[in-house]
């Protein structure tokens, strides 16, 4: 698993553009999704005593320090995004009257933003950061999928070379994950992110030039492997290019349905949502894991049976060691709590 950064790597990535902790990504609590596979924002909801409507909308630093490290946020319906100097993120939160309270993997922080006709004022370590309101979403808080290649029929030659690298690279990522959950050592850490990257950059180059490694051209050996590394990459780009051509995998009998399950619900996660089948736990070494929250609760296990998953119950008492129990649904703190 890939979890969130933890809130100190956006702390400290924020007090290097002199900002500390300032409002990353967020977002709201989401109705169930009438398509339970389409990856949109739900309709307006109000999660506190009332919802800061006049927050939606983009946001963009007056006179930062370096232009390099200016921040600029979107506030939508169910999540905001940021782009800081640490990058670009979303983080799922919940608003209050004052506050919003924003979840960074398992834990969570209160924030107090202040609106002052059209700004956006946020005070941090006795620092004012001022924040203008702007007319469009700049493209610097947008990300879109990657795009691919025409799919066409590749030559023998060219499709077996294809096979042959991805069995390889299968290969590696599941070696170095079988070491780390055997040993666990910044050198191992730091090598499969190594594997990871060196995987996503050549998965990126092929399918620009190839399109998705589909499993009627290539397999479904080879579409398995490319799911591992799409899975593994943390590339935004490169998740929301594959999921389509999965779940037509899945339509066609071709793949199994836990693949785009388990890709779903990490780049729902990843987009500042709540999973839809329940596959992704977080918590950090040392620390109890937590189911991260669901988009619909009341049918996940239907969810989970649709496209081939055990009971939620029953895959939760895989991560049980000793007399432990299970990993728990995460829960939201109150406002004033933290």
């Amino acid at each position: 698993m890939h979890p969130d950064p933890p809130l100190s790597a956006l702390r400290g990535a924020l007090a290097a553009a002199g900002l500390g902790w300032t409002l990353v990504a967020c977002s709201g609590p989401h109705e169930p999704l009438s398509d339970p596979f389409e990856m949109r924002d739900p309709p307006l909801a109000k999660t506190g005593p009332a919802f800061p409507e006049d927050l939606l909308g983009s946001w963009s630093e007056v006179e930062p320090v370096y232009v390099a490290d200016q921040v600029m946020l979107l506030f939508e319906p169910s999540r905001v995004v940021a782009r800081t100097v640490a990058g670009l993120s979303f983080r799922e939160a919940r608003y209050g009257t004052d506050s919003v309270l924003v979840r960074s993997g398992a834990r969570f922080a209160e924030l107090f933003p202040v609106l002052k006709g059209d700004q956006l004022l946020i005070h941090d370590l006795g620092r004012d950061m001022r924040l203008e309101r702007l007319e469009t979403t700049p493209a610097a808080l947008v990300v879109e999928p990657l795009a691919l290649g025409e799919p066409r029929i590749q030559t023998t030659q060219r499709t077996e070379e294809i096979q042959v690298a991805l069995d390889r690279r299968r290969a590696s990522d599941q070696a170095i994950r079988e070491r780390l959950a055997e040993f666990r050592s910044d050198e191992i850490v730091s090598r499969m992110s190594e594997i990871d990257r060196e995987n996503t950059a050549w998965l990126r180059e092929v399918v620009q030039d190839v399109g998705w490694i589909d499993a009627e051209r290539f397999g479904s050996d080879a579409t398995n492997a490319a799911f591992l590394i799409v899975q593994h990459s943390g590339d935004l780009e490169l998740m929301q290019a594959a999921l389509p051509g999965l779940r037509a995998d899945w339509d066609n009998g071709r793949v199994e349905g836990s693949e785009y399950a388990l890709l779903h619900d990490r780049l729902s996660l990843a987009l500042g949502r709540p999973q839809l089948y329940g596959s992704q736990l977080q918590g950090k070494v040392g620390e109890p894991l937590f189911l991260m929250p669901l988009s619909d609760p009341l049918q996940v296990e239907r969810h989970r049976e649709d496209v081939g998953l055990e009971p939620l119950d029953d895959y939760l008492e895989r991560f049980v060691e000793g007399e432990e129990d299970p990993p728990q649904l995460l829960k939201w703190p109150a406002f004033g709590e933290l």
